[in-house]
C-alpha cells in the first residue's frame, strides 16, 4: 500500500430468500419468490436469480415469479445481491428448495436435530414418508454448485436414510427428500463449522405461537447447562440478551421474530448465523371470538323477528270467548274459523272474504242468546234449547268498519247453533 492511500473494506450484507405461498406447494399453484437484503432499504440493487448450479444465472430481478409451478420447477434457488455504481456486492442467500409434490409427501428428519454441526461429528438424515417409502432418497445441494444424491459418495445409504459418519465443511448446504414420482420435501439448511461453538436452532419453520429455545453450544463440552458461563444471543447483528446460561427460551413466537440469530460464549467467539422462519399461525382465541359474536348476532335477529312478528300478527278470537262451548259445532262456525284463518299473516285469503281487505288485527264480537223459545207455537219441529250467537267481525284497519250501527247487527250478524 503506498503512503498516504486510504484502503476501504466494503461491508457485504446478508440476503434472503423469501416464498409465497411457501417451500412447499402442490403441482398447479403460483408461486413467488423475493429476495430481500436484510436491514437494506435502499433501491439501487440488482438482484441476480441461481437454481440448482452456479453461476447459471436464471432470472434478474427481486421477484422471481414462477407462474403455475410443475414438478420441473423444484429446486434450490439462490439470490445475490448487486449494487449499482459500485462493485459491492451481498452474501450469496442461503439455498432455499422449493418442492413441487403430489398425492404423496414425506418430510427430512435431522438428528441431532439441529442446523449447525460442528466438524468431525456424525450425522443421520431419513426420508419419513406417510406410506410407502419406497423410491424416496437424500439428496444435497452445496455450494460447490451441484445437487446429488447421497449414493454419490458423501455418505451411506441404508433404505430411505443417509449416514454421515464423519462431517466436513463441505458437507455445509440444503438437504432434501425426494421421489421421481411424488415430489420432494422441504428442504432444510444444515451448517457444518470447523470452530468450537455452535446455535443450537430448529431445522424446520416455527409456526406462530411455538416455544423456542436456541442454545449456545461449545464442542467437546457435555454439560451444556453450565451456569458459570457468559453467552450473548444476536438477532440481526443485535444483541438479544446476555446471560449465565447457554439456553435462551423465547415461549411464544411471533412473526417479528423471524431473522438472523447467532451466539457468543464466553465473549470470545462467535457461532455461525442461522435463518429462523417463523411462518403464520390461526389465532385460537380470535375464532372463538367470531364463534361468539356470529351466535349473539343469530339470537338478536331471532328477538327481533320474534318481536315484529309480535307487532304485525294477527288475532282472531273465537265467536264464544269466555263462556264454554257445546262440542258440536255447526258449519256456520266451521266457515267463520276459516275466514278468520284467512285474515293471518301466512295464509291465503279467502276470496270474496274479509281478507281481501286491509286489515291488521280483526276482533269478534259476540252475543249470547241462551234457551230463546221460538214465539210460534206451530214451530214444533225446531229444537227447543237453542242458543244463539249473535258475532260481529270490527277491523281495526277499515275506517268505515270502526262505527258499528245497530241497524246493521241484523245484517252483519252470523247465528250459530249449538247443541
Amino acid at each position: 500500500m503506498k503512503p498516504g492511500s486510504l484502503s476501504v473494506m466494503l461491508w457485504k450484507p446478508q440476503t434472503v430468500v423469501t416464498i409465497n405461498p411457501g417451500q412447499h406447494v402442490s403441482k398447479g399453484e403460483k408461486v413467488t419468490l423475493r429476495c430481500e437484503i436484510v436491514g437494506e432499504q435502499n433501491p439501487q440493487w440488482t438482484y441476480k436469480w441461481y437454481k440448482n448450479t452456479l453461476p447459471v444465472i436464471v432470472h434478474v430481478g427481486q421477484e422471481y415469479r414462477l407462474g403455475y409451478v410443475t414438478w420441473s420447477h423444484t429446486g434450490a434457488y439462490l439470490c445475490e445481491g448487486h449494487h449499482n455504481g459500485t462493485n459491492q456486492t451481498s452474501h450469496l442467500s442461503s439455498a432455499v428448495i422449493l418442492t413441487v409434490s403430489g398425492v404423496h409427501s414425506a418430510s427430512l428428519n435431522v438428528t441431532p436435530s439441529r442446523t449447525q454441526h460442528f466438524s468431525g461429528h456424525s450425522l443421520s438424515l431419513s426420508c419419513e414418508v406417510k406410506g410407502d417409502s419406497t423410491g424416496w432418497r437424500v439428496r444435497r445441494y452445496t455450494y460447490s454448485g451441484a445437487a446429488s444424491n447421497c449414493s454419490s459418495g458423501w455418505g451411506s445409504v441404508t433404505g430411505s436414510a443417509c449416514n454421515i459418519s464423519s462431517l466436513y465443511t463441505n458437507h455445509t448446504g440444503v438437504y432434501w427428500c425426494q421421489s421421481e414420482s411424488a415430489g420432494s420435501s422441504i428442504g432444510v439448511n444444515i451448517t457444518v463449522h470447523n470452530g468450537s461453538v455452535i446455535l443450537d436452532s430448529p431445522v424446520h419453520p416455527l409456526t406462530e405461537g411455538d416455544r423456542l429455545i436456541l442454545r449456545c453450544l461449545v464442542k467437546n463440552t457435555t454439560n451444556h447447562r453450565a451456569t458459570h458461563v457468559i453467552a450473548a444471543f444476536y438477532k440481526d447483528g443485535s444483541l438479544i440478551k446476555k446471560q449465565t446460561t447457554v439456553e435462551m427460551p423465547i415461549h411464544s413466537v411471533t412473526k417479528s421474530d423471524e431473522g438472523f440469530y447467532y451466539c457468543n460464549h464466553s465473549e470470545k467467539v462467535d457461532s455461525p448465523k442461522s435463518w429462523i422462519s417463523v411462518r403464520a399461525g390461526h389465532n385460537p382465541l380470535g375464532l372463538v371470538a367470531v364463534g361468539l359474536g356470529s351466535s349473539l348476532l343469530l339470537l338478536i335477529l331471532v328477538i327481533l323477528l320474534y318481536y315484529y312478528k309480535a307487532q304485525t300478527g294477527h288475532g282472531c278470537l273465537s265467536p264464544s270467548t269466555g263462556h264454554q262451548q257445546n262440542s258440536n259445532q255447526t258449519s256456520d262456525q266451521n266457515q267463520q274459523e276459516v275466514d278468520c284463518k284467512s285474515s293471518q299473516p301466512g295464509l291465503p285469503p279467502q276470496a270474496g272474504g274479509p281478507a281481501a281487505e286491509p286489515s291488521d288485527v280483526t276482533y269478534s264480537q259476540g252475543i249470547i242468546f241462551k234457551n230463546e223459545k221460538p214465539a210460534n207455537k206451530n214451530a214444533g219441529s225446531e229444537p227447543t234449547d237453542v242458543t244463539y250467537a249473535d258475532i260481529t267481525l270490527i277491523s281495526t284497519n277499515n275506517e268505515k268498519r270502526k262505527q258499528v250501527e245497530k241497524t246493521s247487527v241484523a245484517a252483519d250478524s252470523v247465528y250459530s247453533e249449538l247443541k
